[in-house]
Protein backbone atom coordinates (compact mmCIF):
# COMPACT_ATOMS: atom_id res chain seq x y z
CA UNK A 1 0.00 0.00 0.00
CA UNK A 2 0.95 3.58 -0.77
CA UNK A 3 2.96 4.96 3.00
CA UNK A 4 0.98 7.20 4.45
CA UNK A 5 -2.20 6.82 2.46
CA UNK A 6 -6.07 6.23 2.96
CA UNK A 7 -7.88 3.89 0.68
CA UNK A 8 -10.99 1.85 0.22
CA UNK A 9 -11.23 -2.04 0.59
CA UNK A 10 -14.37 -4.03 -0.73
CA UNK A 11 -15.49 -7.68 -1.10
CA UNK A 12 -16.62 -8.21 -4.95
CA UNK A 13 -18.64 -9.99 -6.59
CA UNK A 14 -15.98 -11.44 -9.03
CA UNK A 15 -13.75 -15.32 -8.36
CA UNK A 16 -10.82 -13.47 -9.92
CA UNK A 17 -8.81 -10.40 -10.06
CA UNK A 18 -8.97 -10.24 -13.55
CA UNK A 19 -11.06 -7.75 -15.18
CA UNK A 20 -12.57 -10.25 -17.65
CA UNK A 21 -11.12 -13.80 -18.35
CA UNK A 22 -12.98 -16.29 -20.57
CA UNK A 23 -12.44 -20.08 -19.54
CA UNK A 24 -11.62 -23.24 -22.02
CA UNK A 25 -15.33 -24.40 -21.32
CA UNK A 26 -16.62 -21.05 -22.44
CA UNK A 27 -17.88 -19.48 -19.28
CA UNK A 28 -16.40 -16.47 -18.38
CA UNK A 29 -16.21 -14.06 -15.04
CA UNK A 30 -14.34 -10.89 -14.03
CA UNK A 31 -13.65 -9.22 -10.53
CA UNK A 32 -17.19 -7.57 -10.91
CA UNK A 33 -18.51 -4.87 -8.57
CA UNK A 34 -18.91 -4.51 -4.50
CA UNK A 35 -20.44 -7.61 -3.40
CA UNK A 36 -23.85 -5.94 -1.95
CA UNK A 37 -26.81 -7.56 -0.22
CA UNK A 38 -29.32 -6.12 -2.12
CA UNK A 39 -29.43 -2.54 -3.17
CA UNK A 40 -27.60 -1.66 -0.03
CA UNK A 41 -23.40 -1.19 -0.67
CA UNK A 42 -22.17 -1.28 2.57
CA UNK A 43 -18.67 -1.14 0.96
CA UNK A 44 -18.84 2.53 0.46
CA UNK A 45 -16.86 3.28 4.16
CA UNK A 46 -14.75 0.71 4.40
CA UNK A 47 -11.14 2.37 4.69
CA UNK A 48 -7.59 1.47 5.40
CA UNK A 49 -5.03 3.82 6.58
CA UNK A 50 -1.63 3.07 6.03
CA UNK A 51 1.61 4.24 7.74
CA UNK A 52 5.30 5.17 7.01
CA UNK A 53 5.92 1.60 5.87
CA UNK A 54 2.56 1.12 3.86
CA UNK A 55 1.48 -1.21 6.00
CA UNK A 56 -2.45 -0.98 7.84
CA UNK A 57 -4.40 -2.92 10.18
CA UNK A 58 -8.01 -3.38 9.83
CA UNK A 59 -10.81 -4.66 11.66
CA UNK A 60 -14.48 -4.47 11.26
CA UNK A 61 -17.61 -6.62 11.02
CA UNK A 62 -19.92 -6.43 8.18
CA UNK A 63 -23.57 -7.28 8.89
CA UNK A 64 -25.10 -9.90 6.40
CA UNK A 65 -21.85 -11.75 5.19
CA UNK A 66 -20.48 -14.77 5.79
CA UNK A 67 -17.04 -17.16 5.17
CA UNK A 68 -19.44 -20.02 3.50
CA UNK A 69 -22.56 -20.65 5.01
CA UNK A 70 -25.82 -18.91 4.79
CA UNK A 71 -26.71 -15.66 4.06
CA UNK A 72 -24.06 -13.83 1.84
CA UNK A 73 -20.88 -16.13 1.65
CA UNK A 74 -17.59 -14.42 0.60
CA UNK A 75 -15.38 -17.36 0.59
CA UNK A 76 -13.56 -17.23 -3.08
CA UNK A 77 -14.72 -13.57 -3.88
CA UNK A 78 -12.31 -11.11 -4.56
CA UNK A 79 -11.35 -8.41 -2.23
CA UNK A 80 -9.70 -5.18 -3.95
CA UNK A 81 -7.97 -2.27 -2.41
CA UNK A 82 -8.26 0.76 -3.59
CA UNK A 83 -4.92 3.67 -3.95
CA UNK A 84 -6.35 7.16 -2.53
CA UNK A 85 -6.96 8.25 -6.12
CA UNK A 86 -9.23 5.44 -6.41
CA UNK A 87 -7.86 2.91 -9.18
CA UNK A 88 -8.15 -0.44 -8.33
CA UNK A 89 -4.71 -1.49 -6.78
CA UNK A 90 -4.29 -4.89 -5.20
CA UNK A 91 -6.40 -8.14 -4.89
CA UNK A 92 -6.54 -11.57 -3.66
CA UNK A 93 -8.85 -14.59 -3.48
CA UNK A 94 -10.79 -15.07 -0.46
CA UNK A 95 -9.52 -18.63 0.19
CA UNK A 96 -9.64 -21.49 2.26
CA UNK A 97 -11.65 -24.98 2.44
CA UNK A 98 -15.58 -25.27 2.17
CA UNK A 99 -17.77 -27.04 5.11
CA UNK A 100 -17.18 -25.49 8.53
CA UNK A 101 -15.37 -22.75 7.74
CA UNK A 102 -15.46 -20.06 10.06
CA UNK A 103 -12.26 -18.10 8.72
CA UNK A 104 -10.10 -17.80 5.16
CA UNK A 105 -6.83 -16.17 4.46
CA UNK A 106 -6.24 -13.84 1.98
CA UNK A 107 -3.17 -12.87 -0.20
CA UNK A 108 -3.19 -10.16 -2.05
CA UNK A 109 -0.82 -8.56 -4.84
CA UNK A 110 -0.86 -5.72 -7.14
CA UNK A 111 -3.98 -4.92 -9.44
CA UNK A 112 -3.51 -5.76 -13.06
CA UNK A 113 -2.16 -2.69 -15.08
CA UNK A 114 -1.66 -0.72 -11.80
CA UNK A 115 1.06 1.06 -12.02
CA UNK A 116 1.82 2.58 -8.50
CA UNK A 117 3.69 1.44 -5.13
CA UNK A 118 3.53 -2.40 -4.94
CA UNK A 119 0.42 -3.56 -3.08
CA UNK A 120 0.94 -7.11 -1.02
CA UNK A 121 -1.48 -8.16 1.84
CA UNK A 122 -2.17 -11.20 4.14
CA UNK A 123 -5.24 -10.70 5.88
CA UNK A 124 -7.73 -13.21 7.87
CA UNK A 125 -11.22 -12.98 7.17
CA UNK A 126 -13.77 -14.38 9.93
CA UNK A 127 -17.02 -14.70 11.16
CA UNK A 128 -18.21 -12.69 14.06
Amino acid sequence: LAANATGGWHVHTGYTCDEHVVFADGSSSSVGGHYKIGDVDPWLTTMYTADAQGVAQVETTMAGFTIATDGSPVLGRAIVFHDPSSPRSGCGIIGGAAGGVSAAMVKTSTYPGYSGSNVEAMAWVSEA
